[in-house]
């Protein structure tokens, strides 16, 4: 068994396939390759119909880098996306959550390993996320990892962008999964926050900007921010994730954030 399974969910809803070519070529060229990719797709067509992902296929295959493919009619969302992959893994110690539009570097994931076997209490590690299109601006970004390029070592952090994020399988095994995909609305996004916060109630999370990756930004936005969804999010946490946590994950809610953790309510 490796021990990583790198897990990519993918959906395409235009006439082609997408860019998931493009973090399957960033894997074939990692220095650290001891890992096996899950996709799990629910797009409405599978990647096979792409040439260029068939040929990148044949060369994992060519690298001993197995490649096990998840095919679904189901359209569910991401957070459902994510959940299906976490069970369909085989047992691997490390999970990567890697978008379907991210290249990363030679050395990325190299650089998370060691950074995430640092310490035993480390639960998540997280690289850098540059956008490639300039013009590309996010609404109240508070990932204070993203862009950042002073950074000499690591960065404290208390969520984690799914886009790039290097977990230990053990801390994922308590989280309430039923929680994250409760209110799951298709194209909002927001699931790895709520994730990576149930996580970050036990585990330690570190930003690594020695990690790069680089986001093949879609055209067309697929969400548009609105805190009325990060307001739910933290009403659904009461009770999970102590309110410090809470403060230093998500500091623009800090007025609806309870001072004191509440207990969750007894049925």
């Amino acid at each position: 068994m490796r021990s990583i399974a790198v897990c990519i969910p993918t959906r395409n809803d235009q006439n082609d396939t997408g860019k998931i070519y493009f973090p399957l070529v960033s894997l074939a060229m990692q220095t650290y390759q001891d890992f096996t990719i899950y996709i799990r797709d629910e797009g409405l067509r599978d990647i096979f119909a792409d040439r260029n992902v068939r040929l990148v296929l044949n060369l994992l295959k060519h690298k001993n880098i197995v490649v096990n493919y998840l095919r679904t009619d189901e359209r569910q969302g991401v957070a459902f996306a994510r959940r299906d992959l976490y069970e369909t893994i085989r047992g691997e110690p490390y999970l990567l959550w890697l978008d379907d539009d991210m290249i990363i570097e030679p050395d990325s994931l190299e650089h998370l390993v060691k950074s995430l076997k640092a310490h035993n209490k480390n639960g998540f590690v997280q690289g850098i996320k540059k956008e490639l299109d300039p013009f590309r601006k996010y609404n109240n970004d508070i990932n204070v990892l993203n862009g950042e390029e002073k950074i000499v070592d690591k960065l404290r952090i208390y969520f984690g962008d799914a886009a790039f994020l290097l977990m230990r399988s053990d801390a994922l095994k308590n989280i309430d999964w039923d929680l994250i995909t409760q209110y799951c609305v298709d194209g909002l996004g927001g699931e790895d926050v709520m994730m990576s916060l149930l996580v970050a109630q036990d585990w330690k999370g570190w930003g690594v900007p020695q990690a790069k990756g680089w986001h093949v930004s879609p055209a067309k936005e697929r969400w548009n921010w609105e805190i009325h969804s990060d307001i739910l999010q933290v009403e659904m946490l009461n009770g999970k994730v102590a309110p410090e946590i809470l403060r230093q994950a998500l500091p623009h809610l800090a007025e609806f954030i309870p001072d004191t953790l509440e207990p969750t309510p007894t049925k």
